[in-house]
């Protein structure tokens, strides 16, 4: 039997079965289309903007003053109002005076593109017309010293050197053109820090401007200044002339609390480094001129008669503004100062008023808690929250707070640093009072008859540092933990606590300790530093701590006091690494 093969059936078989295959693959491909066009719009309706941004307390966090539009809050105006005293436009107002007798040209760069706005800005705010003589303008010392160094070619560093400690014509004769020029402008910068304000005017182009790009070139030049008053000081102490010195020295410091009340982080942090520099101008150079007894106490006086620091939670108030004033430019899609932050306006279906509700609930948490962040990492999880709406808006919120939150721990650690300097500072001189009235610095510790230890060095210049009737109470010839003494051992006494150091301290305790194996006639020896160890402060033991040993509550920066007079926040680099101790809190 033979068999056979119909080849016109296999063949119609064979067609079927592709017109099948392609039918499926076009049914596929229409589904996968409607796929894509339902996914495209779903995409573009999640894009869709969320509605304007709501003005309210949990939005934009302050709901007046509003911009000339009346759409908009207007944080340049508010920080104005919270910033600006009643006697702005008055002679009470120091820089007013200065304004008045240098011109405003001298406060802005030649570059600034907005220079004439800003310029008229000034003298309108200060209620002034641009004046027709004015004083020559202050040179900044180390830019005059760099400008000197490239003319003659020579380094900048040994010139620098000279100029950071007491110095001569014979250390620095090209200064002698630089201090004629510069006396009269630096005599009327004492007498005007000393006046009730010294209110620097805010100036900005346009409303539309945001805060990051305000003008803020006035700050760096007053910066220049304070340089300039510790160059002129230091010359002074070299000199002989101590009381020259302790003026230049208080104007500097009145300089720094000025601009610490300025609304925004940076000049805050630039007012905190010149109250700094002032306190590294000494009272003495060598050991045949000191001060006498009456200086020591003027400056003990105008020192506390400066005004009092600002708080850094006020300065931080005032920068919540900043972030808020970009988050609303983001939300108009305008372009931002910063081109780097202008990119987070491309963010598309975002609800903005869920950014500043996040925004501000973060900076509350930070001011309350000390929280400055929200843990963020990239992953499938958050990649699936790009997809909604609200998840979009909540990583845009992480980021904007990430880019503006201020950094909290560097602002508090800057103002325990600098109440604690104030400290040294007040204990350094009470030292100083202490060797004009008895001859010599207070030994570590009172010994009996026998040598055995009595008081520490704290209680025995208590009466230096205004605590008298605290030690007149205290019985001398009888040890510190007697049953009699005991009683004070709990005394508050606040120039002996290091703000860095009060959540661990008990009542009582201190840690600032006594330097030994110094050389007592080196005026820049160090007399007295901070620890990371409390001890009582009446407690005569372990009341010296050799200089190897110095250590650091404040981050990697540790105040310290010299036999001249000066205080100092030095790095923990610039003193012996291999045996510094360093404390993280």
């Amino acid at each position: 039997m033979t068999n056979t093969l119909d080849f016109n059936n296999v063949s119609s078989k064979k067609i079927s079965l592709w017109w099948y295959l392609l039918f499926f693959l076009g049914l596929c491909l229409v589904f996968l289309g409607l796929c894509l066009v339902l996914l495209i719009v779903m995409l573009r309706f999640l894009n869709l903007p969320a509605g304007p941004l709501r003005i309210s307390p949990e939005t934009t966090y302050i709901i007046e003053p509003l911009k000339s539009n009346g759409k908009e809050v207007d944080y340049f105006a508010a920080i104005e109002q919270q910033y600006y005293p009643p006697d702005m436009k008055t002679d009470d107002n120091g820089f007013r005076i200065f304004v008045r007798a240098l011109g405003a040209e001298v406060f802005f760069r030649e570059t600034n593109y907005f220079l004439d706005e800003h310029i008229e800005q000034f003298y309108e705010k200060l209620g002034l017309t641009p004046p027709e003589e004015t004083l020559p303008q202050l040179q900044d010392p180390t830019d005059f010293l760099k400008k000197y160094a490239q003319a003659n070619q020579l380094k900048l560093k040994s010139l620098q050197e000279k100029l950071n400690r007491p110095w001569t014509f014979d250390d620095l004769p090209m200064m002698e053109s630089w201090l004629e020029e510069a006396e009269p402008v630096l005599d009327l910068l004492t007498e005007c820090v000393r006046k009730k304000s010294f209110c620097i005017p805010l100036t900005r182009t346009s409303e539309d401007e945001d805060l990051l790009a305000m003008i803020l070139e006035p700050v760096s030049v007053i910066r220049g200044y304070g340089r300039a008053l510790s160059a002129r000081a230091l010359h002074r102490v070299a000199m002989g002339n101590l009381d020259g010195a302790i003026d230049d020295r208080i104007t500097c410091a009145h300089l720094g609390r000025h601009l610490e009340q300025l609304p925004l982080m940076v000049p805050y942090l630039i007012g905190s480094a010149l109250h700094g520099l002032s306190e590294t101008i000494p009272l003495c150079h060598l050991s045949d001129v000191v001060p006498t007894e009456a200086q020591i106490r003027r400056l003990q006086k105008e020192l506390a008669e400066l005004p009092p620091h600002t708080p850094a939670m006020k300065t931080l108030e005032m920068e919540r503004f900043l972030g808020l004033d970009a988050i609303y430019s983001f939300s108009k899609n305008r372009r931002y100062a910063d081109k780097n932050l202008s990119e987070i306006r491309r963010h598309k279906g975002v609800d903005w008023n869920e950014v500043m509700k996040r925004y501000n609930a973060a900076y509350d948490r930070m001011l309350e808690n000390d929280e400055t962040e929200e843990p963020f990492s990239f992953d499938l999880q958050t990649l699936g929250k790009l997809i909604t709406r609200q998840g979009r808006s909540e990583m845009v919120a992480i980021i904007v707070t990430k880019l503006f939150l201020p950094a909290l721990g560097v602002a508090r650690n800057v103002e325990k640093r600098t109440y604690c300097l104030d400290n040294i500072r007040s204990i350094v001189l009470a030292m100083l009072l202490y060797r004009e009235q008895h001859g010599m610095f207070p030994p570590a510790f009172s010994v009996d008859s026998e040598d055995k230890p009595l008081q520490s060095w704290r209680v025995l210049i208590l009466p230096q540092l205004g605590q008298q009737e605290l030690y007149d109470r205290i019985r001398l010839d009888e040890p510190w933990d007697s049953e009699y003494n005991r009683q004070f051992h709990a005394a508050d006494i606040p120039f002996y606590q290091c703000p860095g150091m009060i959540p661990s301290l008990q009542e009582g305790e201190t840690s600032y300790i006594m330097v030994a194996d110094q050389n007592p006639d080196d005026p820049d020896a160090i007399l007295v530093s901070e620890c990371t160890e409390s001890i009582c402060w009446m407690n005569p033991s372990q009341a010296i701590l050799s200089k190897d040993q110095l250590c650091s509550n404040h981050n990697l920066v540790v105040n310290i006091g010299k036999r001249n007079g000066a205080s100092e926040s030095l790095h923990i680099s610039e003193l012996p690494s291999e045996t510094a101790h360093i404390s993280e809190e």
